[in-house]
């Protein structure tokens, strides 16, 4: 579905992400200097941390969100489409980013943030740098008789992985 935001418009210089996959992804874009606020649920990077709240992943503060001032809001597909309508029907630009459901939707979705947000060019090095990763997990697993639930997180190589932290379970045997 992605949409709700033309690429013809200005680059927006004040963005409100609503999910925490899409926080992460603007900070990989190196764009998160244009986040103003994000929604309780964003907590990774560090950074994301310290961004004023503008409600959960399904509940907004509407007040705060004015304050902010908003060029656009991020939001996912999936169970913030009630939180879209609203924020449409009050006038707010949104841009929904579909939910992958495959490590090539992963980098689809960064691509299509980083040209919502005017960073191709950032966009296009992170997959790069993401496919790289990916294909040497691929030749690193040694595919046994057995079957084998393998989770990969393609970012955050330091840290411990959790299904919806841009990390996939690559192999189901």
């Amino acid at each position: 579905m992605g949409g709700g935001w033309d690429v013809s418009e200005e680059v927006p210089r004040r963005v409100v992400s609503l999910s925490p996959l899409v926080t992460e992804t603007i900070f990989d874009l190196d764009a998160g200097d244009l986040l103003v606020g994000t929604s309780s649920w964003c907590n990774k990077p560090e950074e994301a941390r310290y961004k004023p709240k503008v409600g959960s992943y399904t509940e907004l503060n509407w007040k705060k969100l004015e304050e902010l001032e908003p060029d656009l809001i991020i939001s996912t597909s999936g169970a913030q489409m009630k939180v879209y309508e609203e924020l449409r029907a009050k006038g707010y630009k949104v841009y929904v980013a579909d939910l992958p459901t495959s490590v090539y939707d992963i980098f689809d979705l960064f691509y299509r943030i980083g040209g919502v947000l005017g960073r191709y060019n950032e966009a296009l090095k992170l997959i790069s740098r993401m496919e790289e990763r990916f294909r040497k997990a691929i030749k690193a697993v040694k595919y046994p008789e057995f079957r084998t639930y393998v989770e990969l997180s393609l970012i955050h190589i330091s840290e411990p992985t959790r299904l919806g932290m841009i990390s996939y379970a690559v192999f189901c045997l």
